[in-house]
């Protein structure tokens, strides 16, 4: 049997007692990730005013559920966690995430769905995705087509 928790989120303003709940719609709290204290040194895993969220929103693999098997999508908000802004397309699935804090991004692996068994498995390949903090408003592919091609061409 399937799990099909589904979670939300009590947001309380700091200095005030004003609380609402933080996702408007059923979702799975699968990772939250908050600033390293240290974070304005590039230390941890985002920048200082920065909240992360990876959620399953939406039942993307049509079984009736929302569960580990669905799509797991990458959410940004403030400290405040005022609002909820998508950095992933919500047809990928994060596998993992690292922060560039040369390029001031968010790095993205992937996985989407090739097979479409309703599935992000083995089976389906991985692309990186970038998220440019201050200028996406989602993340995208930035490897160059000319390496992604060779890549695929040597990997056969």
């Amino acid at each position: 049997m399937k799990s099909s928790q589904i979670f939300n989120v009590i947001a309380r303003g700091t200095g005030t007692s004003s609380q609402r709940l933080l996702f408007t719609k059923p979702t799975q709290l699968a990772e939250f990730q908050m600033p390293h204290e240290a974070c304005s040194e590039g230390v941890g895993g985002l920048p200082c005013d920065m909240l992360l969220w990876l959620v399953r929103d939406r039942d993307s693999n049509g079984d009736g559920a929302i569960d580990d098997s669905d799509a797991l999508v990458a959410y940004h908000s403030d400290l405040e966690a005022t609002a909820l802004h998508a950095a992933t397309p919500p047809e990928v699935s994060v596998v993992s995430f690292t922060w560039d804090t040369e390029r001031n991004s968010l790095l993205y692996l992937v996985r989407t769905d090739r097979s479409n068994d309703g599935d992000f498995d083995e089976d389906d390949p991985t692309d990186l995705l970038e998220f440019v903090i201050g200028r996406s408003t989602i993340a995208s592919d930035f490897v160059d087509p000319a390496i992604r091609t060779s890549l695929k061409e040597k990997l056969r």
